[in-house]
Order: C-alpha cells, then structure tokens, then sequence
C-alpha cells in the first residue's frame, strides 16, 4: 500500500506492506519434516521538501516486525526494528549527489550510525558513471538465529563498508530503450 501528496515546495509518502508466507521444510537425511510460518509488518513515512530546482532534503522514518514460529524454534520469536534517516538530494545538469545518513534500533538496541554517499556525472546523454559508498550493517535473520539445524541464537549482527563503481549506456530506438551498465564492487 502506498500514499502519495506532491505540493509544489514538498511531499511525503506513507508506505506499509504485509507479508505472510508458510513453507513445509523436509529433508529426510536429517529426520526433518517440519512446517512453519512467518508474519512481517513493514511501514514507513518520508516527508521531503523541494528547496530549489536542484535540491531535495527529504527524511524518513520506517518501522518493522517479523514474528515466526517452527517446530525448531523454542516459541513464538519476534524481531522489531525502526530507522530514521535525513538524505539531502543535488541535481545538475551533469552531476547527481545524493548523501545520506541513517540511525536505527533492532529489539531495543541501537544500530551503529550509517552514512552513505552516491554520485552519478552524465558524460553524454547516453553515456555516464557511478560511484557509491557506504557504512553497511545487517542483523541476522530469525532463520539465521533459530533455524534448526545450523541457526544460532547468540549471532552478532555483521558491519562494513561497501562502495561500487560503474558505467552505464542507454539509447533509446523509437519506442525501444535499450541499456548496458558495468559495474565494480
């Protein structure tokens, strides 16, 4: 589900999902035979404002909740987790900048702070480059922390930098647009 206003000045945007899936599990090697079943709420809210042709400042909040329950499980677990973010936008003729930064909680712990930085500079009107960097951080999965056999409850969530590079073509033929990118990460 998604709801949109533009204003002439700002926006915002009010997302939210659902997700509800069950699998049957069964590998006879490991005597294993099992069902479960997984519930996930996501939302989220972003309010932006437009400050000239060129620049954006927009943030956002967005909240989630994953519960699942399995045979293997010990009960009923639950993860939560919320964000907020601030990201401020610059575009030009030629270049495209987009920095932003990123403050979380997963089950009531702080996430550590998460920058990033995006760049896009048009060569030609068919031809440009990228480059992105940031601090990444990922929180084990209920699967990851429960699964049996092979989960562990006592995972630690895992941290790092990540940052691309690539070029991209396009061309449009008439009514057909046609797309090559390489990329290195």
């Amino acid at each position: 589900m998604n709801w949109s206003v533009l204003k002439q000045k700002w926006f915002w945007n009010v997302r939210g999902g659902f997700n509800q899936e069950e699998i049957r599990y069964v590998d006879p090697a490991a005597h294993l035979n099992e069902f479960s079943r997984a519930i996930n709420f996501q939302s989220e809210v972003e309010l932006g404002f437009i400050i000239t042709r060129q620049l954006k400042v927009m943030s956002q909040i967005a909240w989630y909740d994953g519960q699942a329950k399995a045979p293997s499980y010990p009960k009923l677990v639950d993860q939560q987790q919320i964000s907020m973010g601030a990201k401020l936008i610059w575009e030009g003729k030629k270049w495209y900048v987009n920095g932003a930064i990123r403050q979380g909680y997963f089950d009531g712990k702080a996430i550590p702070f998460l920058p990033a930085l995006s760049m896009r500079y048009q060569f030609l009107a068919s031809l440009s480059a990228r480059a992105d960097i940031s601090k990444v951080y990922r929180v084990p999965t209920l699967n990851d922390r429960f699964w049996v056999p092979g989960g562990n409850k006592n995972l630690k969530p895992e941290n790092g930098f990540s940052s691309s590079f690539g070029l991209a073509w396009n061309q449009n033929f008439n009514n057909v647009s046609v797309g090559v990118s390489a990329g290195i990460f």
